[in-house]
């Protein structure tokens, strides 16, 4: 009995387990497999870099983590614009990562996908037999660009109301670290970091100590995990230049526009800029609503003047002498002409033959207008002394190259060119020259030569050459040609002779001569274009000059002034027997003196500035700054 209930009770048991387990696990049918989830809501990711959209540059290893909770990780895969990407590392945790190769990718947009399986770690037996997985599938943007270096650069510089805005494109590449903008400024201490960031969407910044003026260097520095990338750029703004009015008493008032950046100046500096013998005058003015201020320091005449405004800065401490850009007004005294590097005035023309940068020119005082032109290869300035005129001005003549031109300057056209022997072995030797009315040309050379020529023609009439114990220092022809004076120097004797001789064919008869001891290295003489006597500025030592009007027949004096010390002839006119004189050592004086050497009286007059070129003419005197006056009109009492 106990036998058969024990058979009856394992049939049923039997019977149950039959009935739990219809299939093996190797045969279980897919339609009984639980579906993964397609997405594990309650996973946490983490991609580096942590960005919305991966910028590359360079190739660069991307580090995905994920905490799954409960579940188990599977398996991980990464995909590139769909291809798998084969070598992905783990790494420690739940981290994986994987390469992305820059350099096989083309420039533009791709696409990072990756894909984690994981389990429920149910314990069930789906899970066991790895039938049951989840599923999270995630994607980035990436954006490949080989080039970006390139764009590590200042977009704009510009100016905004409180300073300078910097601009620059923003780089948010892989392989950025950070960024330095620095300013270096002409103006002692002034250079200045302005900014030290990591923050790569960071591109933008306001130099609010910047003042006009000022020439600056902006920097980029963009510092990248292989090395750093720089850009630069110069930026100035101009200071616009000041307004300067003369009054009648020779000082002037000068105005100005106020800077754009007032909460960075200091003051306003002005400062004249005078020409040789100038007096200087300078103000630093604190009050940023000032304009205007008058110099009283009373300008000369004979060469330009300049007025230098600064914008000094906001806690400099330095010299206010520095570099900047603008802000500087040239003006002179007198009324406006054409400037002028030589110039000689023509007879009865009421004109001046000029020389300028390049260009020959005649100006009409008297109209006011310009007269013809003519254009030639830039004279170097050491051969613009040569640029001689005749006593009349109807001709003149300058070196072009290695050849002497002579033109007419009632039209420009060409006379002759000649080769006078100024060059020997390529070395320029010839140290004066003189031309007459008629186109006789007489010069002289390094090497004691003496030589004359005849024009139209140009035949060389005579080659003298000196011998010692002379040298031959200087030779000057009458308006008509026929006489010519010399100065020698005997080296024996340390004297020095002006020496008249008349001409005639190649002899040479002394009319009359002047010698004293020394060099004599200063002094000249000129015939007069009006009387045809000569006018001899007599130096008599160490700034002392008379000066002498010599009859040309007999070479004796027939009026003399004793000009005083320190003061030197620059200017002669031959109308009224007038000379100016400059005050040439310092400190120097306020006036310049003038001489009539009719009468041996002299006035005070304007100070002349300065060491342009003067011509004086009928009470009229014009620089070669471009300005004239009427000497009467600038007396001093």
């Amino acid at each position: 009995m106990k036998c058969k209930h024990l058979k009856f009770f394992i049939f049923l048991f039997s019977l149950f387990v039959c009935q739990s387990c219809r299939y093996l696990p190797s045969e279980i049918p897919l339609t009984e497999i639980q579906k993964p989830l397609e997405d594990g809501s309650d996973i946490i990711i983490n991609l580096t870099p942590d960005v919305d959209t991966l910028k590359l540059y360079k190739s660069v290893s991307v580090t995905y983590t994920i905490d799954v909770g409960l579940r188990l990780i599977d398996s991980i895969e990464f995909f590139l614009d769909g291809s798998k990407i084969i070598n992905v590392s783990k790494e420690a945790g739940n981290s994986y990562s994987a390469t992305l190769p820059v350099p096989l990718l083309r420039n533009g947009l791709h696409e990072l996908k990756i894909i984690t399986y994981s389990t429920s770690n149910s314990g069930s037996i789906a899970d066991k037999v790895n039938a049951a997985k989840y599923l999270n599938e995630y994607s980035w943007p990436i954006l490949v660009n080989r080039n970006a270096r390139e764009y590590i650069k200042f977009t704009a510089i510009e100016s905004v109301l409180n300073g300078v805005k910097l601009s620059w494109y923003k780089y948010d590449y892989n392989n950025f670290r950070k960024h330095i903008v620095t300013r270096f400024s002409n103006i002692f201490g002034q250079n200045k970091e302005l900014l030290n960031i990591s923050n790569p969407y960071f591109n933008t910044i306001v130099d609010e100590e910047f003042i006009e003026g000022d020439y600056v260097l902006y920097s980029l520095v963009t510092y990248l995990d292989e090395d750093f990338a720089t850009d630069t750029r110069l930026y100035v703004e101009e200071i616009e230049k000041p307004g300067i009015s003369i009054n009648s008493d020779r000082t002037f008032d000068v105005s100005w526009s106020k800077s754009k950046y007032l909460h960075n100046l200091k003051s306003y500096y002005l400062k004249t800029i005078i020409p040789q013998y100038g007096f200087k005058e300078e103000f630093d003015i604190p009050d940023k609503n000032q304009t205007s201020v008058r110099f009283n320091e009373n300008i000369g005449f004979g060469a330009n003047y300049g007025i230098q405004l600064r914008y000094i800065p906001k806690n400099y401490t330095g010299s206010n002498n520095f570099d900047v850009k603008g802000g500087l007004t040239s003006f002179g005294l007198g009324d406006s002409i054409p400037s002028f590097q030589r110039g000689f005035l023509i007879g009865g023309k009421s004109t001046i033959l000029i020389y300028n940068d390049g260009k020959f020119s005649k100006y009409n005082y008297s109209t006011g207008q310009s007269i013809g032109s003519l254009t030639v290869s830039p004279i170097e300035s050491i051969y613009q002394k040569f640029i001689i005129g005749s006593p009349n001005g109807k001709l003149f003549g300058y070196f072009e190259g290695q050849e002497f031109v002579i033109r007419n300057s009632e039209d420009f056209s060409l006379i002759k060119r000649l080769n006078i022997n100024a060059f020997a072995n390529n070395a320029f030797v010839c140290i004066k020259m003189s031309i007459s009315n008629n186109g006789i040309l007489a010069t002289v050379d390094a090497q004691n030569t003496l030589r004359i020529f005849n024009l139209p023609d140009g035949v060389k009439s005579m080659e003298k050459k000196y011998g010692s114990p002379f040298s031959l220092r200087d030779a000057v022809l009458s308006p008509n040609g026929k006489n010519i004076c010399l100065k020698l120097r005997n080296n024996i004797e340390e004297t020095c002779s002006w020496i008249l001789y008349k001409m005639e064919a190649d002899q040479f008869t002394e009319i009359g001569s002047s010698s004293k001891n020394g060099s004599d290295l200063e002094s000249t003489l000129y015939f007069s274009p009006v009387s045809g006597k000569i006018i001899y500025f007599n130096y008599q030592g160490m700034y002392d000059y008379q000066v002498d009007i010599v009859n040309e027949q007999s070479f004796e004096v027939e009026k003399s002034v004793k000009i005083p010390s320190f003061f030197v002839p620059i200017a002669y006119d031959y109308f009224s027997d007038r000379v100016i004189a400059q005050y040439q050592y310092f400190p120097t004086r306020k006036y310049s003196l003038m001489y009539d050497l009719k009468t041996g009286n002299h006035s005070f007059v304007v100070q002349f500035v300065g060491r342009e070129c003067i011509l004086f003419d009928n009470g009229i005197v014009y620089a070669g700054n471009g300005r004239s006056i009427k000497v009467e009109d600038h007396l001093i009492q």
